[in-house]
């Protein structure tokens, strides 16, 4: 199982075979690796891990390889213009992000992308690079939506985690009591948290695979074999595919409208959650190697007009300042938002160690999981999945990652005091090409936390 990624038509470097709508795995040959700067590298890994996913990042032949001697490269034009986006406004601590990510958005001669950065101080950064479309003349803005990815689940795990503590119940609920399909059978005594933290044992979806319609898929699951419980920490679209579902039999609306009351009004986040209607004006294409662009839509086109109860797992779209607004939330303490602000404190709160995947330090830490999102500490963790008193982390992060989109969403809680304060902040970064930007989440971990060697 690996992120939510596109149904297209494949082109040069990965020949003529589709690619599986929630397929990266499989497209490693023709991409480069990202950067591995001694911080960054080990948090490049456990973003990658979020998605089971190589931590790396396509590249493509550049377009402008051929261009004549003395005439500048259609990437050095962009690299100018987003360098010249730094001026005396932006905040003198930021300002190395900036310049990581334009220079690293040139040396993946990417088409498209944006940069937001936000702090609990205040401060902001908000950078764009490039082109909407390959070929075409609108440029990058703030505005510019991306395919968020399985960063949708961080919006789905919360709403869910809102909806159940608005009535009472409890992350360690059973589903059984909403899921009459699966009676009798295992899976309806999963808790709701093992969906939440990727721990319930259920085996990995074949989205283009013979499960055609929800009725399938929930004989699929009441079939499955009995897992070991608790169960090691997979990662796994169905555990969000369930959530959805879930989401719709405990608010009564659609998934679409339960987001919005649950997450994305109190919020106030601006997210195009149907990837199937008109674009608005000011989405970006995705693009797959050198292929042409495809356009807003097109890419969750025939997987989501046949099986729209994918959704929940990586159907959304915005802005990159729109997803650094989510990630502040994570580092604010807004009572008046309740019950989403008990949401955000379970989702803050790491569940257990990804054991099944050995270490993965932040310099000497361990990889860890909470309801929803991913985490790491830097010091090593005893944490089981029975404690109750963890270590707070010292990163929050999730990932989306599809063949023509990438977003990273990290999040720095602030830390206080000596021997290592950190001011803590925000990261977004969105890309419609499909690359990640190690160096640049190298720059903002020297700049928002006190990660380091």
């Amino acid at each position: 199982m690996t992120c939510f990624a596109p149904a297209v038509e494949a082109s040069r470097g990965l020949g003529r075979r589709r690619v599986s709508p929630y397929e990266t795995d499989g497209i490693r040959r023709g991409r480069r690796r990202a950067p591995a700067h001694p911080v960054i590298a080990s948090l490049a890994t456990l973003v990658a891990l979020a998605c089971n996913s190589p931590t790396s990042s396509q590249t493509r032949p550049s377009a402008d390889a051929a261009a004549p001697a003395g005439r500048p490269r259609a990437q050095d034009n962009h690299r100018s213009a987003c360098a010249a986006q730094v001026d005396d406004t932006t905040p003198t601590s930021l300002r190395p992000i900036a310049t990581a990510f334009c220079a690293e958005a040139a040396s993946l001669d990417t088409t498209g992308a944006a940069l937001s950065v936000q702090t609990p101080g205040g401060e902001s950064l908000h950078i764009t690079y490039g082109r909407r479309c390959r070929g075409r003349a609108e440029g990058v803005d703030r505005r510019t939506m991306f395919r968020w990815g399985s960063i949708s689940k961080v919006v789905t795990s919360l709403a869910v985690l809102s909806a159940l503590n608005s009535r009472g119940g409890a992350p360690d609920a059973t589903i059984g009591a909403w899921f009459p399909e699966l009676e009798g059978s295992w899976t309806a005594k999963l808790p709701v948290r093992s969906l939440l933290t990727h721990t319930s044992g259920l085996a990995a979806l074949d989205e283009d695979g013979a499960v055609a319609s929800l009725d399938d898929f929930f004989s699929w699951v009441r079939d499955q074999a009995p897992a070991t419980a608790p169960s090691p920490h997979a990662y796994r679209n169905t555990n969000h595919i369930l959530l959805g579902v879930l989401l719709e039999r405990m608010t009564g609306r659609p998934w679409e409208l339960a987001i919005r009351e649950q997450v994305l009004a109190p919020l106030n986040l601006e997210v195009v959650v149907d990837p199937l209607a008109p674009p608005v004006d000011n989405a970006a294409c995705g693009h797959i190697a050198d292929g042409p662009p495809i356009p807003p839509g097109e890419d969750y086109r025939a997987l989501l007009t046949a099986k729209p109860w994918l959704r929940p797992a990586g159907a959304l779209s915005g802005s990159a300042a729109q997803l650094a607004r989510l990630g502040v939330f994570f580092l604010g303490s807004e009572a008046h938002l309740e019950p989403l602000a008990h949401a955000r404190e379970v989702m803050s709160t790491p569940a257990g160690v990804a054991a099944d995947r050995g270490p993965a330090p932040l310099t000497s830490g361990a990889l860890l999981f909470t309801p929803g999102m991913f985490a790491g500490q830097r010091a090593p963790s005893d944490l089981s999945r029975e404690s109750t008193t963890p270590a707070p982390p010292d990163v929050l992060y999730h990932r989306g990652s599809t063949p023509a989109f990438h977003a990273d969403l990290v999040i720095f809680p602030p830390r206080s005091g000596a021997p290592s304060p950190a001011r803590g902040g925000v990261v977004a970064i969105l890309d419609n090409s499909g690359h990640m930007y190690g160096a640049t989440l190298a720059a903002a971990s020297r700049a928002l936390s006190n990660l380091r060697d």
